[in-house]
């Protein structure tokens, strides 16, 4: 178990400063008490087979944290909460399935960019809602995001913008926003 309890740990592959290793399987990365977690550098951060409670601010530039096997989503993971940030990735590379009654919150600010990318197969469990703005990007032939929960455009300011192949019984839509569907999108049995 790692976790913040009113405290910040860094999660960071620098060797200079390195508080966890940039690779975690198994067990459950928690944030309470007004605790926050920060991803140390600009290399990627891999998080696999967990449970995530609590809220997780991505909000430093060139951050990428990365996504695989089964995540429990009992909590929040914003990327960019303040705006003021660029090139901040959510990312799987490898097959994942995000599960449990959790959000995942994107947002833009002009060129300040947040991006949802998936790279593998990505399965959006039906209590996970992704928001805000931003991309959700879906690169390669063998890559599908499968949502089985909600994807929602929700930033009155900027729009959340669709490429690649989606599936899934989910829910997507926008409420007070855009939901742009950018090239070569493929809505295979969805809600709009």
């Amino acid at each position: 178990r790692i976790g913040a309890d009113g405290g910040t740990p860094i999660l960071s592959s620098n060797s200079d400063s390195l508080v966890f290793e940039t690779s975690i399987t198994g067990g459950e990365v928690f944030v309470a008490n007004g605790g926050s977690l920060r991803l140390g550098n600009t290399r990627p951060v891999s998080l696999g087979d967990m449970t995530i409670s609590g809220q997780i601010d991505i909000d430093e530039p060139d951050r990428e944290l990365r996504l695989s096997g089964a995540i429990d989503l009992q909590g929040r993971i914003s990327l960019n909460p303040s705006g003021a940030s660029d090139e901040i990735t959510l990312r799987n590379r490898n097959e994942a399935t995000i599960d449990g009654n959790g959000e995942i919150a994107l947002r833009t600010s002009g060129t300040n960019a947040s991006e949802l990318i998936s790279d593998a197969l990505l399965t959006i469990g039906p209590g996970v809602a992704v928001r805000g703005s931003g991309n959700i990007i879906v690169i390669g032939s063998s890559a599908e995001i499968v949502n089985g929960g909600a994807i929602v455009a929700d930033d009155p300011a900027e729009d959340l913008v669709l490429q690649g192949d989606f599936s899934g019984p989910g829910l997507f839509g926008a409420n007070g926003s855009r939901l742009v569907l950018g090239q070569s999108v493929d809505l295979n049995g969805c809600t709009l």
